[in-house]
């Protein structure tokens, strides 16, 4: 199983945006995973209250999974197989599949024998005949390679999903009198924002800083807007100091956002990106 959380059905769902991420690195890693099922902790498994995703998610911004490393139903993996395995008389039906791949793909090593045992009570008894406690819980031996290699392969692909900020296209536009329309394409291409939405509503992830630095440049207005190519209205950013903005929900990912400043003066103007998690990039734009 591929474990998200919430774990408790009291806690709600996540944000929309943060559910979408999670879907897609989950559906992923089914395909990387087989016999693996994507599951909410709560409704695919049971309630879990404190649990370490939760924490990692709604403490500390983390996406976060759990996977139980191995599934029954890897012992016979074929379709063929899996169509004998609900036969009676096939000789690997439900009722004796274990003893099966126990007897000629352990050698026996799973079924403790029978033994005789002195008991205080009774005298003496045999006890055995029963399947080891790990038998069914951990993979066989012989099969922990691929095992491995595939929820590492997994956890690699986590990883290289992870918010990866670039700074991409810009644009100048000269106004008249020094002054001028600056257009900074702002990209996240991976899938998981900066700042996830539950983290923002907790306030648990410092929030990304955009700035614009340049000798004798002023500021004069600063607004998120569709496109550099299309002009239009936008809603200016209200904050003090558009000089270094604060945005408090992040870069979502596998987007592109425009930011359109209009500043006075002339020269070098430094456009610097700092995300906690999704890295620091800046990029020089020539006012002229």
């Amino acid at each position: 199983m591929i474990l998200r959380s919430p774990g408790s059905e009291a806690t709600g769902e996540y944000p929309p945006a943060d559910v979408r991420v999670y879907d897609e690195l989950g559906r992923s890693g089914e395909r990387m995973l087989p016999f693996y099922r994507y599951i909410v902790i709560w409704s695919g498994l049971y309630t879990v209250h404190g649990g370490v995703t939760d924490w990692s998610n709604d403490t500390l911004g983390i996406i976060s999974f759990s996977n139980e490393l191995w599934s029954n139903s890897q012992y016979f993996t074929s379709p063929e197989l899996r169509e004998q395995q609900g036969q009676q008389g096939s000789g690997i039906g439900q009722q004796v599949a274990n003893h099966y791949f126990n007897d000629f793909l352990e050698f026996g090593a799973e079924l403790t024998e029978w033994t005789e045992f002195e008991h205080p009570q009774f005298g003496k008894v045999e006890v055995g005949g029963a399947f080891r406690k790990t038998f069914g819980r951990v993979p066989p031996r012989f099969m922990n390679e691929e095992l491995c290699h595939r929820n590492m392969a997994f956890t690699l692909y986590q990883a290289d999903e992870m918010p990866q900020m670039r700074i991409g296209e810009t644009k100048v536009e000269s106004l008249g009198d020094g002054v001028f329309r600056v257009w900074v394409d702002l990209v996240n291409g991976k899938a998981a924002p900066t700042i996830l939405a539950k983290a923002a509503a907790n306030n648990v992830v410092r929030p990304d800083i955009l700035t614009a630095d340049g000798s004798g440049i002023e500021v004069l207005s600063a607004a998120w807007v569709p496109s550099k190519w299309r002009p239009a209205i936008a809603q200016s950013i209200d904050q003090a100091d558009l000089r270094r903005i604060i945005v408090r929900s992040g870069h979502p990912g596998r987007t592109t956002r425009t930011l359109q400043y209009l500043v006075k003066g002339g020269g070098k103007l430094m456009v610097r990106y700092a995300s906690q998690k999704g890295g620091t990039v800046e990029k020089t734009v020539v006012l002229q």
